[in-house]
């Protein structure tokens, strides 16, 4: 499945046009989609790198993944080039970019990646979202310009920057009241299998109730009036009090022992 949320993604139909025009593109010649025969030296080409590298783009949530499998296409499409003209004329052949564009279109419809603007979509918010983040001035981003200046690898520039943002991630959740019935739920830094479910709406509904952000009483009663302070009647349980009951409730809420059934996750659940 493509980890990508079709809610916020492309317009309706636009995939169904993009796998429209890949079929069109593949059913033409390839003189017509501006492609340059010579490149191939009078041969065929064998494009399973690239289209595979296409093709899984859409089994990575994390878009530093996304652009690794991305630039390894355009590689392999470059390889294949060098190499063709290598092995058949003797020499390696270069393209600029009037030369690759053409090819690189011909490989995407042979991958028939039609999700490929949800894909460059995805990896955008994201990409904004870190921005955003860098200009916090986050302890996490600092790490990773840190650790990039320091000339470290990729792989440990972002261990570096994964560390740091976990250390923050646990430090802000621990002291945010309003996420304790998260962090009963939530034993580690990771994806949750519930992202996983197919049906937008149920993924929605699952993360509101984590994230205490419904309509549950033990939240809006908070605000259920302007005039006082909320009490424990505000926050008490509709489905297992009648109106009638509630009413009679606030009669005994004064009492030393007085404990209604709060309408919480935990009751809920």
């Amino acid at each position: 499945s493509s980890g990508i949320n079709a809610e916020w993604s492309l317009r309706p139909g636009e995939c169904e046009k993009l796998r429209s025009s890949m079929t069109i593109a593949l059913s033409k010649p390839q003189e017509e989609l501006g492609i340059n025969k010579d490149l191939f030296c009078g041969h065929e080409v064998d494009w399973t790198v690239p289209v595979q590298c296409l093709q899984d783009l859409p089994n990575h949530h994390s878009p530093i993944k996304k652009l690794e499998r991305l630039l390894a296409a355009v590689n392999a499409i470059y390889t294949i080039i060098r190499d063709q003209n290598l092995e058949y004329t003797g020499k390696p052949r270069s393209m600029g970019a009037d030369e690759f564009l053409p090819l690189f279109i011909y490989v995407l419809a042979l991958s028939g990646l039609s999700t490929a603007g949800q894909e460059v979509m995805y990896t955008s918010l994201v990409r904004n979202a870190f921005l955003e983040q860098k200009s916090l001035n986050l302890e996490w981003c600092n790490v990773w310009k840190n650790a990039a200046d320091a000339s470290l690898s990729p792989e440990q520039c972002t261990n570096k920057a994964t560390d740091a943002f976990v250390s923050e991630w646990e430090l802000k959740r621990s002291t945010q009241s309003k996420l304790r019935f998260y962090n009963t739920l939530k034993e580690r830094f990771g994806i949750e299998r519930y992202l996983e479910i197919d049906d937008v709406n149920s993924k929605k509904s699952i993360a509101r109730l984590r994230a205490s952000a419904h309509d549950l009483r033990v939240e809006t009663g908070r605000y259920a009036t302007k005039t006082k302070s909320p009490t424990a009647i505000d926050k008490t349980c509709r489905f297992c009090c009648q109106p009638n009951d509630l009413e009679a409730l606030k009669d005994l809420e004064g009492l030393p022992h007085f404990d209604p059934i709060l309408e919480s996750e935990e009751h809920v659940v």
